[in-house]
């Protein structure tokens, strides 16, 4: 696992997607969390699925074959989605585990959210808790908490859909989460239905096939409040690599990882990656963590990430790599055509679909974006490719 932090402009996207596109093309898959586009343009060129948050659509017990081994993950998965700030006790929970088994065995795969609440809603009425005040209590709350999740709730259309936005054959699928942002606690249900979907496919999918989930934005994605999800993803992270699979999560600053100020999810992941990749810094925040936390660098590490330049100025990304104890310095130099593919840039995103609007193909529209970047160069990998195609044809 791996966990990338460096401020807007260091080059954290251009990083990483060469990492996915290594994944493609030793035919693994890879899914990547987004918020802001910043994969588009890659996911058009491989062929993968774009999928706005928008349009995700789940079901909790769309997957399930064994409910044995299922029913506690699908009670979590409720458990966060009623309470996102985890203020569900033991009780709520064994309460909502008899809800999702009996749910199950009523109707398999085709059970909803819908059913669970039902059973709740039966069982407060029932005689069994008459006498039981503390009990009904706890099943009502659970009633009220979910139900914006039933089919005719807030958010019911997110969650009980008959044919699940995720589909096992995709190689690659970005997932655009930015238009959920306003709505925190229907993020952290998407997010933790997504996180629970990625750690079934590591596990269900052969060991030989490499598997990669990139979470970026994760200061935003991963801040759960829930102790759950960061039990959840620990674990996921710990067991990820036994399945050949690996998470990427990347944020805009170390304190979102290793700070008293970072979600029990993020901290989570930062301790359970053994690559750490640590790019430009806002000066200002990595003066502050220096002074809370004055054993985590060295003083020639603090003044080296301290003259870490913006990748779109310099042409390159500079990075500290730290593998348990042992720490380099490094720089990434792609060539024109994939900085253009790579490039996360508003200015650059824009040029690319105004050109998808007048009809160009994706592999068309980055190459103009390229020769209007880096006219001098493209024009150096032309005369090069004609000369190689001249010695091939020659042959």
């Amino acid at each position: 696992n791996m966990a990338v932090c460096g401020t807007s402009g260091a080059g954290k996207t251009g990083l990483i997607q060469p990492l996915i596109r290594s994944v493609l093309d030793s035919g693994g898959f890879a899914v990547v969390f987004d918020m802001g586009d910043g994969y588009k343009s890659l996911c058009e060129n491989m062929g993968g699925v774009y999928l706005d948050g928008e349009t995700l659509r789940f079901n909790p017990f769309a997957n399930i074959t064994d409910i044995d081994q299922s029913a506690e993950r699908v009670r979590d998965q409720l458990s966060v989605m009623a309470s996102p700030n985890g203020n569900l006790d033991e009780v709520h929970e064994g309460l909502l585990l008899q809800a999702v088994k009996a749910s199950w065995l009523a109707k398999k795969n085709q059970a909803r959210i819908d059913d669970v609440v039902n059973f709740l809603k039966n069982a407060s009425d029932s005689e069994q808790y008459a006498e039981s005040p503390t009990i009904r209590s706890r099943l009502d709350e659970m009633i009220v908490l979910l139900d914006q999740y039933t089919a005719n709730g807030t958010y019911g259309r997110y969650f009980n859909s008959d044919e699940p936005s995720l589909r096992d054959d995709a190689r690659m699928v970005v997932l655009e989460l930015g238009g959920l942002e306003d709505r925190p606690s229907l993020l952290v249900a998407v997010m933790f239905s997504l996180i629970i979907y990625i750690e079934n496919r590591m596990y269900r999918t052969p060991r030989n096939l490499k598997k990669l989930n990139v979470i970026d934005e994760g200061w935003r994605l991963l801040d759960f409040k829930n102790h759950k999800v960061g039990e959840f993803i620990e674990k996921g992270y710990r067991t990820a690599r036994r399945h050949t699979g690996a998470y990427i999560t990347i944020t805009q600053n170390i304190v979102d990882f290793d700070s008293d100020k970072a979600s029990s999810a993020a901290r989570a992941a930062w301790g359970n990656s053994s690559y750490k990749i640590i790019l430009k810094q806002s000066a200002k925040e990595f003066a502050k963590y220096n002074q809370l936390y004055p054993d985590q660098f060295l003083p020639l590490q603090r003044d080296m990430i301290g003259k870490f330049g913006a990748a779109k100025d310099q042409w390159f990304s500079s990075f500290l790599l730290q593998v348990e104890n042992h720490s380099s310095w490094h720089r990434l130099f792609v060539d024109p055509l994939s900085r253009a593919m790579y490039s996360s840039d508003g200015p650059d995103f824009e040029f690319v679909q105004q050109k998808r609007k007048e009809g160009l193909s994706i592999h068309e529209a980055v190459w103009q974006l390229a020769w209007k970047k880096s006219g001098p160069e493209m024009a150096s990998l032309e005369a090069w490719l004609e000369e190689h195609e001249k010695y091939r044809s020659v042959a």
